[in-house]
């Protein structure tokens, strides 16, 4: 649970005012790589001894599994009421067994934490005033989530998504209240340096930059990665706008969440 424990010393350094991006967890050499409020959430994990934590976040972690399977069966409307609760159970005792989710659990991570505020945010209705606010949460612990922002407003929902912009600017603010030098150093530094969650070619790196340095044999496949990346992005919103715009297409909300990801 390597990431579990750098989130851990991630809430250290938080605790006792110390410089989050120089911190560098030992034996592993990693560094903290998420936005500085996400290190803020981390305090909490620096109260409960190690093995105790292991085994919170991984209860967590399978709670947060079946908390997925319940969402997305609610924005696909199957299986029904009755039989939903049986179909969550089934899909955290098979679910264990999918790479990603495996990873997850071995590793400690955030990512089902993170698919399920998107998600709920996604099954709320679009005349809710703070639909959009769970997505620009979940942007400011990991910044990934932030192209569902952009999506609800290819979508025709430009109040979600002016939501979910506020949402996550609200978090990059606490960040500069509570750790304004290492929010300097994260927003003008450190987020545009992909060595630090590392190296690019090799298998781990699953991004298109990991992908191109791999089929290139080059270490840094230069601009080549940008345009692919980009190109994917355009691309990509373009197919799950599309889809979910379309009137014709049952449950397209979550052909679109699909399309997206």
């Amino acid at each position: 649970m390597v990431d579990m424990v750098v989130y851990r010393d991630e809430g250290e350094s938080v605790r006792h005012s110390h410089n989050l991006y120089t911190m560098v967890v030992p034996h592993w050499h990693l560094y903290a790589t998420y936005p500085p409020f996400a290190a803020m959430l981390f305090t909490w994990t620096t109260l409960v001894p190690l093995p105790v934590l292991r085994a919170v976040v991984t209860c967590a972690n399978l709670a947060l599994l079946g908390a997925l399977a319940g969402l997305s069966f609610r924005l696909v409307g199957w299986p029904g009421r009755r039989t939903r609760p049986l179909a969550v159970a089934l899909s955290v005792l098979l679910g264990v067994w999918l790479e990603p989710v495996y990873t997850t659990l071995r590793y400690g991570q955030i990512n089902l934490l993170i698919a399920c505020l998107v998600l709920a945010d996604l099954n709320r209705p679009d005349r809710a005033r703070s639909k959009g606010l769970l997505i620009g949460i979940a942007t400011g612990l990991k910044l990934t989530p932030g192209v569902f922002g952009i999506y609800l407003l290819l979508t025709g929902r430009p109040r979600a998504a002016l939501v979910s912009f506020a949402g996550f600017a609200g978090t990059v603010l606490c960040g500069w209240v509570t750790l304004p030098h290492s929010s300097w150093n994260f927003w003008t530094g450190y987020l545009y340096d992909s060595k630090r969650v590392g190296a690019t070619w090799i298998v781990d790196d699953q991004s298109l930059h990991g992908a191109l340095a791999r089929l290139l044999h080059e270490r840094d496949p230069g601009l080549s990665w940008a345009l692919a990346a980009g190109l994917t992005a355009v691309v990509g919103l373009a197919v799950a706008a599309r889809t979910a715009r379309d009137c014709r297409l049952p449950r397209a909300e979550a052909w679109g969440w699909s399309a997206r990801l």
